[in-house]
């Protein structure tokens, strides 16, 4: 059976079961978790856990003042009376700086940036109802959370849209509501033509970078692994540096050089020899009681960072187990060549689900920002805008705990504009299966 150690708290979002259509796919709207995941990249970037379960779009930096920019002193607070867009009063060393950033990206973003909690968007979510994420999950469909900051706002659904932009044609548009494109404030209405230009580009860069490579991605995070985000002012203006990158990777069996005999073998021969060395030492070396010792630390390795892998019914106990003595318990039933067995196979699909960082990949695919940028601007300048603010608000939160958090109670009932309930489950138009489902809630 598949299973997953949950880490996270359930925040139910109770909103109406609604439908929303995306050009040859469905979106609905069902109670859904909030996506609470505080592992950065930094710590997720080698979890098949965390890539697999979580993914999607994750920024964990925290900016840092340019070389020639000393920050002594600092104050940040919103005025309501200023138009919007130019009502954060920032102060940097006593001088007037300004942020331009409209209330429905400001108050999002600071309240993501406050969180303990990096990851804005995944693919991989969960519904508040089982048995209803099941059918969907089994019949094609896909499960979409959001970070609780984000979620149930027009910046959630433009970060989400940045996830989806190489897998669904539709984010080349943007989400329209009774024949009107719902835009933020500062937004234009998009230049389809251009953006299914940019698409047909990014797809051919895909194609030329594999070609290139050799290699393939099995998945990608949209991130700032890796990224250092730069502030400095210029004539008056707060100025930002870095981008979104995407980090590409695979498991270690997705490589065209991964052996699965050789492996095997090799991870038997391990145990083999260390057996022998144990028997070499006492000849009245018994085997027993390194299977087990060593079965519970591949356990923990694999609740800490996989915790996904099919591993079959008579493991379950084991895997779910509270502590050590219970596993141990637990192991004592088995047969010594069960237990050999066990840490055999478990050690292998653990080995062969190692995350391989595509580095070059995902270099070169994060290179080409005018081609990123080009396939929907609306979308990546929102994704740009989350990552480089959140990072910048870190910083003042780190630095500046008081005026940040004066600054907060501040925007804590700031209402922005345009609404947007965010979907929480996609899949295919004609998917008549899940179609019915939902028309009969």
């Amino acid at each position: 059976m598949k299973f997953k150690l949950l880490l996270v708290t359930l925040l139910l979002v109770w909103c109406s079961l609604t439908a929303q259509d995306r050009g040859g796919f469905s979106f609905f709207v069902a109670p859904a978790p909030a996506l609470m995941n505080a592992t950065p990249m930094s710590k997720g970037a080698a979890s098949p856990k965390f890539l697999s379960g979580v993914g999607g779009v994750s920024f964990d930096q925290t900016a840092l003042p340019a070389d020639d920019l000393t920050v002594s002193k600092l104050t940040i607070a919103y005025n309501r009376t200023e138009e919007d867009g130019n009502r954060i009063v920032l102060k940097i060393n006593d001088k007037n700086v300004t942020i331009p950033l409209y209330d429905w990206e400001l108050v999002p973003i600071a309240r993501y940036s406050d969180s303990p909690y990096y990851s804005c968007f995944t693919y991989f979510g969960n519904l508040a109802d089982k048995e209803l994420e099941k059918k969907v999950l089994d019949n094609d469909g896909h499960a979409l959370n959001y970070h609780p900051g984000l979620q149930n706002t027009l910046l959630g659904i433009r970060i989400g849209y940045m996830d989806l932009l190489y897998m669904y044609p539709f984010t080349s548009d943007l989400p329209m509501k009774n024949g009107e494109y719902v835009l933020g404030a500062g937004e234009e209405v998009p230049d389809y033509d251009s953006n299914i230009q940019n698409r047909i580009k990014f797809q051919n860069l895909i194609g030329k970078i594999q070609f290139e490579l050799d290699q393939q991605f099995r998945s990608y995070v949209i991130c700032d692994y890796n990224q250092s985000i730069i502030f400095s002012v210029s004539e008056g203006e707060l100025q930002l540096s870095g981008s979104p990158y995407y980090y590409c990777w695979r498991y270690a069996f997705d490589n065209p050089l991964f052996d699965q005999e050789e492996r095997a073998n090799k991870i038997e021969t391990r145990y083999r020899e260390l057996i022998d060395a144990k028997i070499s030492e006492n000849a009245y070396f018994s085997p027993r009681a390194l299977y087990i010792d060593s079965l519970i630390s591949v356990i923990t390795r694999y609740n800490e960072q996989y915790a996904d892998i099919e591993t079959g019914d008579d493991l379950y106990p084991v895997i779910t187990a509270d502590n050590k003595e219970e596993k141990r318990s637990y192991l004592e039933n088995f047969s010594n060549q069960s237990l050999y067995s066990t840490l055999i196979n478990l050690t292998f699909m653990m080995e062969s689900q190692k995350i391989e960082f595509l580095k070059e990949y995902s270099d070169q695919l994060s290179a080409n920002q005018t081609i990123l940028k080009g396939m929907n601007p609306a979308v990546w300048n929102a994704t740009l805008k989350t990552m480089r603010y959140s990072a910048f608000f870190r910083y003042i939160k780190i630095h500046f705990p008081d005026t940040w958090q004066s600054f907060l109670e501040e925007i804590e009932n700031v209402s922005i504009y345009p609404e947007y309930e965010t979907p929480t489950v996609i899949f295919e138009e004609n998917n008549e299966l899940l179609q019915e489902l939902f028309s009969n809630e």
